[in-house]
């Protein structure tokens, strides 16, 4: 214990127990060595007492105390235009290689804080352009180029478009917000490609013209599965040192349709590893995707990798059987905030655990969920719609008291 964590512990000692001490000098070293034991295991109790109540919140890691803030849960990507639904013939089309596994229990899971803030305009507040230097420069040399091939710029307008915007602003009775012309990203650009970074340090890189791809590799939105599984295979091979990764693990996901029945897969890829929870977080947070469209070209590739350094902790986190019930309890988020209702958990048809990314990396279980409320119907068969919520995989206890719910994302009175 550190002297100053000792000091504030003994502060709680009774005054009784010091005094008894302190009538320690004039007694024979026998009852001396009783009057100790005596305030000694009513020190300790104290202070053990003491400790139980202030550390509520901290999990014991080695031989240190770490303490855990209180979290946040978010719901910011609601725009009230509709909800994270999916169409699908049934569960199975619906794809991915997230390597969560129920049957493998997790006791903790660390959660970070997103170094990047977004004002009123979703615009960056802070965003560190030192770094999304750093990053472009990175990327532009894993395709083979010097920094004397190209220009970084950004995407703030010139002083003629900054003239124009603001007098249609001043036309329109408005006036030009604070920031409003501030840079949102950079951008390098040669003659066969554009690199942006953006303030999360994703990167965008397009191709200008697009790629022509083998005649044998077929890839766009509608590709099968089949086909985008061989297309992976051919950009892994040719695209190893833009990918990056050690050990890439091939991940076609997505496998929703259109209210035309076209099914949508996207190529993408992120880093094995040996430790299950570092392929859960590469999963979340390290991914290569490829972008074919209709025409099968490759228009571009989308590198994530955001900034993790401000590690809030590692938290304990509920079971699924835990989440189930909060789910059926109404205490979920989902970006529908008039989809308030208690959730019938028989028509969950799969779990995952992902993170979602807002003020906090956090964990949550997403629960996609059989609606009965929409239908569609596809060369005469019905497709179902898949509604995504999402319950907090952290114990609530480690959650602020504002932000549990009852029924829906709702804030419930606690006091």
């Amino acid at each position: 214990m550190k002297g100053i964590d000792f000091c504030t512990a003994m502060s709680y000692v009774s005054k009784e127990y010091i005094e008894e001490a302190d009538k320690l000098r004039g007694m024979t070293v026998q009852k001396k060595n009783k009057a100790i034991k005596f305030a000694c295991l009513a020190a300790s109790l104290t202070i053990i007492l003491f400790a139980g109540a202030v550390g509520a919140h901290r999990i014991y890691k080695g031989s240190k105390l770490k303490a855990l803030p209180m979290l946040s849960v978010e719901n910011d990507i609601s725009n009230g235009n509709g909800f994270e639904g999916y169409l699908a013939l049934n569960i199975s089309e619906l794809v991915s290689e997230n390597p969560w596994d129920e049957a493998k229990s997790l006791k903790a899971l660390p959660v970070y804080k997103n170094p990047v803030t977004y004002n009123k305009m979703q615009r960056p507040a802070n965003a560190d352009f030192d770094k999304m230097r750093e990053r472009l420069k990175e990327i532009a040399e894993r395709f083979g180029l010097s920094e004397q091939d190209y220009t970084i710029s950004d995407d703030s307008p010139d002083e003629e478009r900054k003239e124009v915007i603001t007098k249609k602003l001043i036309d329109a009775g408005g006036i030009v917000p604070q920031g409003y012309f501030d840079p949102t990203y950079l951008i390098a650009e040669t003659d066969s490609m554009t690199i942006k970074v953006f303030a999360d340090l994703s990167v965008s890189i397009d191709f200008e013209p697009a790629l022509e791809l083998p005649k044998d590799i077929h890839c766009s939105f509608n590709s099968s599965y089949e086909d985008c599984l061989r297309a992976a295979e051919y950009f892994k091979a040719e695209f190893e040192n833009i990918i990056g990764f050690s050990d890439p693990i091939i991940n076609i996901n997505g496998g929703d349709r259109d209210i035309y029945g076209e099914q949508k897969l996207t190529v993408s890829f992120y880093d094995n590893s040996d430790s299950y929870l570092e392929r859960i977080l590469n999963y979340n947070f390290s991914t290569v995707t490829f972008s074919c469209y209709e025409d099968e070209k490759l228009h571009g590739i989308r590198i994530m990798s955001p900034d993790l350094t401000q590690k809030v902790g590692d938290y304990p986190i509920i079971s699924v059987s835990e989440a189930r019930a909060m789910l059926e309890n109404g205490e979920y988020i989902n970006d529908n905030n008039n989809d308030i209702k208690k959730i019938d958990t028989e028509n969950v048809e799969k779990i995952e655990l992902v993170y979602r990314q807002d003020r906090y990396f956090m964990p949550y279980y997403k629960f996609y969920v059989k609606s009965y409320d929409y239908h569609h119907e596809y060369q005469g068969q019905q497709l179902n719609t898949y509604i995504a919520y999402y319950v907090p995989a952290v114990k609530s206890e480690y959650l602020e008291p504002s932000q549990l719910w009852i029924g829906g994302f709702n804030s419930r009175d606690v006091g």
